[in-house]
């Protein structure tokens, strides 16, 4: 499993406020760190650094976290939202289950359409230069006829929702990409991605068009 470097142990939270007081309990994997009572309207995130991951390939888990107060618990992960990890065999990069986020516009069956993605928890040890993309058999094979990628800027209003403001995305910059095999892709960003820390990336495709049908599609991706 995982291995804790302690004297280098650091904690934060949203907009990277450093956790003096972030530790963890002698001979287990429990980390603990005092926070300020989150709002019930916002997200709460924390990042843990100093952790080795598993030498081993594979998936690990799962992760749990509770909200306690003088012992009291007031909330805790549920088994259905518990978060498994993977270790990739390709030692050039770290990713986790959960990566891959997609918004479509428009989402009318058959109809062609542009797809907009974000890549996250990726952390990069080798600069990639080109990655793959695999896209839900229920696509056509050959995914359209006419397809251009690139990389954008997306305006943050609007959450996750991407595509609900694609008359104002920022810095639409292509790229080329090319099709690999049937329902994949092979695209080569322009962009240099960063080493050792957690990487977030924006890139579309246009030109998909839509499957007839199937609303739990599946993407998997590569590097």
């Amino acid at each position: 499993g995982v291995t804790f470097d302690d004297a280098n142990l650091e904690c934060s939270t949203n907009g990277n406020y450093l956790l003096e007081q972030c530790s963890r309990t002698a001979r287990t994997n429990i980390i603990k760190m005092p926070i300020l009572k989150p709002s019930v309207q916002d997200d709460l995130v924390v990042r843990i650094s100093g952790v080795t991951n598993p030498s081993t390939p594979g998936t690990y888990g799962p992760i749990t976290a509770t909200l306690s107060q003088y012992d009291v618990l007031y909330a805790q992960s549920s088994s259905s939202s518990q978060l498994t990890y993977k270790i990739a065999s390709d030692e050039n990069k770290v990713s986790f289950t959960d990566n891959i986020h997609v918004s479509i516009y428009p989402k009318n069956y058959g109809q062609t359409a542009t797809y907009y993605f974000k890549l996250v928890g990726l952390n990069f040890k080798v600069k990639p230069t080109k990655f793959y993309l695999t896209f839900d058999t229920d696509f056509a094979r050959d995914l359209g006829s006419s397809l251009a990628c690139g990389t954008f800027t997306p305006n943050q209003d609007f959450g996750s929702a991407y595509a609900l403001n694609f008359e104002d995305l920022e810095d639409l910059t292509y790229f080329s990409c090319e099709k690999y095999t049937d329902y994949s892709l092979v695209l080569t960003p322009n962009t240099e991605f960063e080493t050792g820390k957690i990487t977030e990336y924006f890139f579309f495709i246009e030109g998909i068009v839509n499957p007839n049908e199937g609303d739990d599609l599946v993407y998997d991706f590569d590097f």
